[in-house]
């Protein structure tokens, strides 16, 4: 493989996160003709003028930013068959990089890279090592435990994981946990995921694509507080919730938590402590 360590490509995609190009390995795809060469130097465009060439290139491929999704992927891929066809560019694509990044952490290495250009699709040719900035964000990776089944890199999104007993009892404590998360942040409760794959699988990955988990510690559920003490192990900020405080464990008690009653007026009592609650992590995290 013999890419040009000093410019690279870098394709930006008006989609969303699971376009087939952020999902697939291998694949095939294309790109509106009048947006090559935005944001890349005359000089620079004069040296790729023959669009074959630009599969000499190492390629980061990324999504825009936008509010649905809060960590865009980027990749690092290698393109082939660069080619125009009418108003379209194609090419045959094959990612390099085992797992997924954030264009966030790319942005920040990349300084050939303005801040408006995160918000346009576009395809720049800029100047660069791409491939050694690429293993340098790659070796800062987080490490996953060995006991979960993890496809590549999990990404952080706009979701709540919310730990709870698997119970029908607990099914209006859930719409009490939705409605206070009402046009705020996604709730995911962890035992509606439960199906074909491992269950510990399940749930780290819930708990690694959550920016904030819900544990409700009622009756000292085993499985909630070992959830929980995985949320805390994965560094996530964990809101508790209870229906008697001394389910607490006193490992656990010095911690903040939002003791309700399972009545309606306690219910209503629950979702708006913990909308707060909610809202006052989201404004913490410029979220909202």
């Amino acid at each position: 493989m013999n890419w040009s360590l000093e410019h690279y490509n870098f394709i930006c995609y008006n989609s969303s996160a699971d376009d087939p190009i952020f999902e697939e390995t291998t694949g095939s795809s294309s790109f509106p003709r009048n947006r090559l060469f935005e944001y890349t130097d005359d000089s620079v465009i004069d040296r790729y003028a023959s669009t074959g060439q630009l599969a000499s290139l190492p390629t980061a491929i990324v999504a825009e930013v936008r509010p649905s999704i809060p960590t865009p992927p980027a990749l690092l891929t290698k393109i082939s068959n660069v080619r125009k066809i009418g108003r379209t560019m194609h090419f045959d694509y094959q990612h390099y990089v085992s797992g997924k990044f954030t264009s966030k952490r790319l942005f920040e290495t990349l300084k050939d890279i303005g801040e408006w250009e995160h918000y346009r699709t576009h395809w720049a040719v800029k100047r660069g090592n791409l491939v050694e900035e690429v293993f340098q964000i790659m070796r800062s990776l987080p490490v996953y435990p060995k006991l979960f089944n993890v496809p590549g890199l999990l990404q952080q999104r706009q979701k709540v994981a919310v730990m709870m007993p698997f119970c029908p009892i607990f099914d209006p404590v859930y719409d009490a946990i939705k409605s206070a998360c009402e046009d705020l942040i996604e709730p995911v409760r962890v035992d509606d995921l439960y199906g074909p794959d491992v269950i510990v699988d399940s749930v780290f990955r819930a708990i690694e694509e959550a920016q904030l988990v819900i544990a409700d510690v009622t009756k000292q559920n085993a499985n909630v507080l070992y959830e929980a003490g995985l949320a805390h192990g994965r560094n996530r900020d964990v809101v508790f919730l209870t229906q008697d405080s001394a389910h607490v464990p006193f490992d656990l008690n010095r911690i903040r938590y939002i003791e309700y009653g399972p009545s309606d007026k306690g219910l209503q009592k629950l979702t708006h402590d913990l909308n707060q609650t909610i809202v006052h992590y989201l404004r913490e995290h410029e979220s909202i």
